[in-house]
C-alpha cells in the first residue's frame, strides 16, 4: 500500500469531520437571549380524562395580557393553552420550549385570531418539552417586542472561518504532498518546492474552505428553520 495515498485521504476524513461536525458544534450554536425564566408553576392537577396539567403564571409584564397558561401532558405529547385577556382579539406570541437541559430546542411563532373570548387556542408541543417561556410580539394592532431570533455572536462566526481556513490549507498541502510523493518520480522535489505551486494550492485551500462555509451555513440555515416553526391560528 502507498502510505503518501493514504495520507490525503485520512486528512480528508479529518477535515470533513471537523469543519462539518465539531466547529460548528463549538461555534455556530444558536443561542436565544432568554437569560432568566421568570414563570413559575402554581398549581399541578389531574384533568377528567386523566391528563396530568400544570398551571403557570408568566411574568408581570405578560401578565398583563396573558393572565395564565396551561400545560397538560398525555404521555406522548403536552398541549399549552393561555388564559388572557377578553378585551384580546388577535394575539402573536413566541413558545420556548425547553428540554430536560434547560435548554431552548425549538421556537414556536404563534399567530392567534381568538375565537373563544378569554382564551386561546390549544398548541401541541412535542413530548421532550420539559417547560416553556412564553415571549408577546404583538397584542392586537400593538407590536410589543420582537419576534424571538436566534443569534451567533460575531466572535464565534469569524473563529470558524478562520479554523476552516486553516484546515483546508492543511488539506490542501497534504494533497499536495501524498500525489507528489506518489506520481512525482523523479520531479517530485521540483514540484513540491515550486513557488507558482505553492500559490495555486493556497488558492485552491480559499475555494475549499469557501465551499465548506457555505455549505455548513445552508445546513445551519435548515436546521434552523426547523427550530423555529410559525403555527396560524384562525
Amino acid at each position: 500500500m502507498d502510505w503518501w495515498i493514504a495520507l490525503p485521504v485520512a486528512v480528508a476524513f479529518m477535515y470533513i469531520f471537523t469543519v462539518a461536525w465539531l466547529l460548528p458544534r463549538f461555534f455556530l450554536q444558536n443561542r436565544y437571549k432568554i437569560k432568566v425564566v421568570r414563570d413559575r408553576g402554581i398549581r399541578k392537577y389531574k384533568s377528567p380524562d386523566d391528563k396530568r396539567a400544570i398551571v403557570y403564571e408568566p411574568d408581570l409584564q405578560t401578565r398583563k395580557y396573558i393572565k395564565q397558561y396551561v400545560l397538560t401532558d398525555d404521555g406522548r405529547e403536552k398541549v399549552l393553552k393561555c388564559k388572557i385577556s377578553e378585551d384580546i382579539s388577535y394575539l402573536e406570541y413566541d413558545i420556548a420550549l425547553f428540554d430536560g437541559r434547560h435548554k431552548v430546542y425549538k421556537v414556536l411563532n404563534v399567530c392567534d385570531m381568538i375565537e373563544e373570548q378569554g382564551y386561546t387556542q390549544p398548541v401541541a408541543l412535542p413530548a421532550e418539552t420539559s417547560y416553556v417561556t412564553i415571549i408577546l410580539s404583538r397584542v392586537n394592532n400593538d407590536q410589543l417586542h420582537r419576534p424571538l431570533r436566534a443569534r451567533i455572536s460575531f466572535v464565534k462566526a469569524l473563529s470558524f472561518v478562520l479554523l476552516s481556513l486553516l484546515m483546508s490549507v492543511v488539506t490542501a498541502f497534504a494533497f499536495k504532498i501524498g500525489f507528489a510523493n506518489s506520481f512525482g518520480g523523479v520531479f517530485r522535489q521540483s514540484f513540491l518546492g515550486n513557488y507558482s505551486g505553492h500559490v495555486v494550492t493556497l488558492v485552491m485551500s480559499l475555494v475549499l474552505c469557501l465551499v465548506a462555509v457555505v455549505a455548513v451555513s445552508c445546513i445551519l440555515l435548515v436546521r434552523n428553520f426547523r427550530i423555529s416553526k410559525k403555527v396560524r391560528r384562525r
